[in-house]
């Protein structure tokens, strides 16, 4: 009988030693990974920040330069105006 306990203990043993657990992961290497999602997923929502900003900007843009040349033109009638009165 002790021989059969001794038998069951090292087939116990071999089946342990067979189930080896996964090598532990590296903490450096899953905090660069973590690290490098991180700044990845931050360029992405400045670039989206940055997109929408300029999608929102554009119409203000061609607004200001509208009026721009609605005053420069005025501006310009005005001066070639006054440059004809003191012609005379």
């Amino acid at each position: 009988m002790p021989s059969d306990r001794s038998a069951i203990l090292l087939a116990g043993l071999i089946l342990l030693a067979a189930c080896q657990a996964e090598e532990p992961e590296n903490i450096q290497t899953r905090a660069d990974n973590v690290s490098n999602m991180l700044e990845n997923r931050a360029a992405e929502i400045t670039a989206e920040a940055e997109n929408g900003t300029n999608l929102q900007i554009a119409p203000l843009d061609n607004q200001a330069a509208a009026f721009a040349d609605q005053v420069n033109a005025a501006l310009g009638n005005g001066e070639e105006a006054q440059s004809e009165s003191n012609k005379q």
